[in-house]
């Protein structure tokens, strides 16, 4: 998944206005199944989501081809608040009240799905914590990899206080990118709905080259 960019404005929530229409979205996924889609279908595509699985209220990223034209997302029969990233990543929550489902999003060239179910757990998330992350010290642009609990909800990123980039591999595991305007030394800060974590030791900027 690629590095997270600076935020897009929110696109509005719609009901679809297409003569598909949210019924014809829901039967349509109805009918997909574990199996996905049939790939005959051309106005229908194939969704992956990160995570598979968490709670009401849980950040989960859609990826795909052809999102742009995004007009709708539901987990089940929940309607959900979406924003669009790119044309090919989506970023919704969780809605209350969702039960475990495919999630499914109304698009300009027809109907995407998960195809299999989206589990939806009890309880709410925890906010977010950090294990270690490594390299403890590197250049502008250096990966870091942060463990920890609680990654999946984490919505910003900061190293020494600089907006970074980063990438969710699983709720235990991300990526971290040094801002190329990285200036000085100190810790990862990572915020969540649910909370904020701040590393224990500080991430030490070096010179390019130098580790």
């Amino acid at each position: 998944m690629p590095g997270r960019a600076p935020r897009p404005p929110a696109s509005s929530l719609k009901t679809a206005d297409s003569g598909r229409g949210w019924a014809g979205l829901l039967l349509i996924a109805a009918g997909l199944g574990a199996a996905g889609l049939a790939p005959q279908d051309p106005a229908a595509g194939l969704l992956s989501c990160l995570p598979t699985r968490g709670p009401a209220g849980i950040r989960v990223v859609l990826e795909g081809d052809g999102l742009e034209g995004a007009r709708g997302v539901r987990f089940g029969a929940q309607e959900a608040a979406f924003k669009v990233l790119s044309g090919q990543r989506v970023e919704t929550h969780v809605p209350p009240g969702a039960v475990s489902a495919p999630i499914t999003l109304l698009g300009a060239a027809g109907v995407f799905t998960t195809g299999a179910a989206f589990q939806v757990t009890p309880g709410r998330p925890g906010p977010p914590a950090i294990a270690q992350f490594w390299p403890p010290s590197g250049p502008v642009g250096n990966e870091l990899s942060v463990t920890g609990s609680g990654l999946a909800s984490v919505e910003e990123v900061r190293v020494a206080g600089r907006p970074a980039e980063f990438s969710i591999l699983s709720d235990t595991d991300m990526v971290v990118y040094v801002p190329a305007d990285q200036a000085a030394s100190g810790p990862l800060t990572l915020n969540s709905p649910f909370g904020t974590a701040v590393s224990a030791q500080p991430f030490v900027l070096t010179a390019q080259g130098t580790y």
